[in-house]
């Protein structure tokens, strides 16, 4: 639905960490890929799709990078919720930059030291 499609050996932390999130473990992760494996397209499928799942419940998930990486990822993130499942059900926000689904919001936060 999103487009680009998951790599196999992406799905198994993918869902390690959704587990994490709706069964309220409470875990933390290091997802650790090389070079160009696709570790920020994970992370963008897992933003859509939790803003999918807790649209009626709502939530705040925070996404923090340095630099480009901030910027990259909310184009990205732009570019999957630009499906015909989520076409017309999300809004930008600003102050703090977010993308919003009913009662959920991926908030954009820099993580720079002087930020």
């Amino acid at each position: 639905m999103l487009g680009v499609p998951l790599h196999r050996y992406q799905i198994e932390p993918l869902r390690a960490v959704i587990d994490s999130v709706l069964n309220r473990r409470g875990l933390e992760f290091l997802l650790v890929f090389p070079r160009q494996s696709g570790k920020n397209e994970l992370v963008a499928h897992l933003l859509v799709y939790l803003l999918n799942v807790l649209q009626r419940a709502g939530g705040n998930l925070v996404f923090g990078a340095t630099g480009d990486g901030l910027g990259r990822m909310v184009q990205r993130i732009d570019a999957r919720l630009d499906n015909p499942w989520n076409a017309g059900r999300w809004q930008r926000g600003t102050r703090p930059l977010r993308r919003t689904m009913g009662k959920a919001s991926v908030v954009f936060c820099s993580t720079h030291p002087q930020a």
